[in-house]
């Protein structure tokens, strides 16, 4: 099997991810995508902690706590999103198993390691993001693009609902209490 660099892997899954995702189908186990995911976490948060020096002083403590906790953190998030999300999944007609669901996860998420500390531009990396993980699952797990997509974008919208209910809640909370006081 053909190795890809990091340098390759960055460039074809933010420009040809069919490509992409057919090329690391083949990889077994975990240990190529959690690499990756580990040197793309790192960079990021040393890119996203310089941005913020030129605001804020930060020590050299900081930055190394930051680039030990950051990578560990990522990867911990990943593997529970990918458990929830490969329940969703198997209710889509996926057969391809938990890793496909995490390398589709880990590696679509390399837009927001690369640029999600810049203001504005961290937005369409989301968007890109949740573009990627759409198309990897479509690929890894041979299902069609919008099961895919309604594997992702169902609870991200019942997400939003919820926190909109709940800003709602809060909101209706200090107006009856601030009504309350006045009478």
């Amino acid at each position: 099997m053909v190795t890809i660099t990091l340098i390759d892997k960055i460039k074809l899954v933010l420009t040809n991810p069919d490509k992409f995702f057919v090329s690391v189908k083949k990889e077994e186990g975990y240990g190529e995508v959690i690499k990756y995911t580990a040197v793309l976490s790192i960079v990021g948060s040393l890119l996203g902690m310089s941005i913020s020096s030129l605001i804020a002083s930060f020590d050299i403590v900081a930055i190394i706590l930051t680039s030990l906790i950051v990578p560990v953190f990522f990867i911990i998030i990943q593997f529970i999103a990918a458990a929830i999300t490969h329940i969703l999944v198997i209710l889509a007609g996926g057969k391809n198993g938990y890793s496909q669901t995490l390398k589709a996860g880990m590696y679509a998420t390399t837009p927001v390691y690369l640029v999600g500390f810049l203001p504005l531009v961290s937005i369409i990396a989301a968007l890109y993001s949740i573009y990627l993980n759409i198309k990897g699952l479509s690929v890894l797990q041979n299902i069609s693009m919008g099961r895919a997509a309604a594997v992702i974008l169902v609870p991200l919208l019942l997400a939003m609902v919820a926190v909109l209910a709940l800003v709602g809640t809060v909101i209706f909370a200090i107006l009856a209490a601030g009504a309350q006081a006045v009478a």
